[in-house]
């Protein structure tokens, strides 16, 4: 990571609580700006009208993977933090950040070219 070798420096996360890979930067709402939290983030979808079982199935092994101590540190040397959401969590995520971020592109009066 460019942080860590020293070639840039961060200012602060933009998630409501601290980094495992960079725990000494600040949230932002720490560095002053309450209220922020923005983040990337990444989801394994299906299509719709995938059967429950299927689902539940797919979720429970992404679950169980993704907490392999292997795989857990290939993430975090990738810069990604592993945050294990069931699919009614990830559903809630995706509405939440639809809301959210349609309110700022309205806001903003940013446009689709």
């Amino acid at each position: 990571m460019q942080m860590k070798s020293g070639r840039v420096r961060g200012l602060a996360v933009g998630s409501t609580k601290r980094s495992q890979l960079l725990p000494e930067l600040p949230t932002m709402a720490e560095a002053g700006v309450p209220g922020f939290e923005g983040y990337s983030w990444l989801a394994i979808v299906m299509p719709a009208g995938v059967p429950k079982e299927i689902v539940t199935k797919m979720q429970d092994e992404v679950l169980r993977i993704i907490e392999l101590p292997d795989v857990k540190e290939k993430m975090l040397a990738g810069g990604l933090e592993p945050l294990p959401l069931t699919a009614p969590q990830v559903a809630e995520l995706f509405r939440t950040e639809m809301a959210k971020w349609g309110k700022v592109i309205k806001q903003a009066g940013l446009k689709i070219e």
